[in-house]
């Protein structure tokens, strides 16, 4: 199981908190407090209590059966990543793990959150993470997705960013039979960032939906999106990124891109970025592209004594590195082998 040295891994199995690399039960260290959410909230301890209805889909909240809290305190910078993992096994397993974040003034944390597994036809994983950034906090947040072609795999991500405090988010999918991940990110003060990548690799007779919304309500607040995705034979990928600038929300600056690879005729891709703007004093910019591999460079290639196969794969690790440099280093070499299976059956 790849993960940083001296990273801190929680292991679930079909959703039941099973392993916490430290030690069994709750872990604190220097004040960070990693603890399965059911304890918490038994325990009615402070100052987490106060999060737990705040969810902003209800209907996620009435689902979720387990899961687990960390809590960082106020200037704690966590020395190494906490590594999430959701594995699935059996038949016609459903679950609805909840993962609560709260990174208090000026801290820092690195979260990494991997569900994998090989669970039968007809299961279910619908995973709800929040995130609350204190004044002058740093989260990084990471979500990788390879199930196995028969399951289906849902996520809900919502984060609340305060005063001059900086989210980045990157998201990987590969594999299920659908894949949806859904991500809300709230800027509600001055100063706030966030930076949004994505990467999904969809192959033959998948599917994968990513929608994202970042909400500009306070001033001087910026976001930076880019998603790009790759889809096989009979694959499909749906995206819908929107951006929201508030009527208060002034010098605003937004941008969001989005980019895809056809790999045959018989792929699909619908793609709907979006700028939703009340306010004059803003600089935001948006757009989509969605094309085949170049014939020309295929020609190239070939001339040069490379087959064919290989010029296709050459093609698209170029198109899809620039996105893969955000993925966790532990974790990149079993991410190239997965891609090197896209590449045999995905196309």
């Amino acid at each position: 199981m790849p993960y940083y040295k001296d990273s801190t891994v929680v292991v679930f199995v079909n959703g039941a908190w099973k392993k916490l690399s430290k030690k069994n039960g709750s872990f604190t260290n220097h004040g960070v407090n990693i603890q399965c959410l059911r304890e918490w909230k038994d325990r009615a301890q402070k100052p987490f209590l106060r999060y737990f209805d705040r969810l902003a889909n209800k209907q996620d909240l009435a689902l979720v059966n387990g899961g687990c809290g960390i809590f960082l305190p106020a200037c704690h910078k966590a020395t190494a990543p906490i590594h999430l993992f959701f594995y699935s096994e059996g038949e016609s397993v459903t679950y609805y793990p909840r993962v609560l974040v709260i990174a208090e003034e000026k801290s820092q944390v690195t979260l990494v959150e991997h569900y994998v597994g090989g669970a039968s036809k007809g299961s279910v994983v619908h995973g709800v993470s929040e995130i609350y950034v204190g004044k002058g906090a740093r989260v990084a947040h990471t979500q990788l997705f390879y199930e196995e072609s028969r399951t289906v795999q849902s996520s809900s991500v919502w984060a609340k960013q305060d005063e001059d405090s900086q989210f980045t988010s990157f998201v990987l999918s590969m594999g299920g039979e659908r894949t949806k991940q859904e991500l809300t990110v709230n800027l509600s003060s001055p100063g706030a960032t966030c930076t949004l990548n994505g990467l999904y690799l969809v192959g033959a007779c998948e599917e994968a939906c990513h929608h994202t919304k970042i909400e500009h309500n306070a001033p001087f607040c910026e976001s930076k999106e880019v998603y790009r995705g790759v889809v096989g034979k009979h694959g499909k990928a749906n995206f819908n990124g929107k951006i929201v600038v508030e009527e208060g929300a002034i010098k605003s600056r937004a941008s969001l891109v989005n980019k895809n690879l056809m790999l045959c005729e018989e792929s699909e891709i619908n793609t709907k970025p979006e700028l939703e703007i009340y306010n004059d004093d803003v600089v935001c910019t948006h757009g989509a592209t969605v094309g085949q591999l170049d014939e020309q460079a295929l020609f190239y290639f070939r001339s040069r004594g490379i087959e064919p196969q290989q010029a296709k794969k050459l093609l698209v690790s170029a198109f899809v590195n620039e996105e893969m440099k955000h993925i966790p280093a532990p974790i990149l070499p079993l991410i190239e082998k997965k891609k090197e299976n896209f590449f045999e059956i995905g196309t």
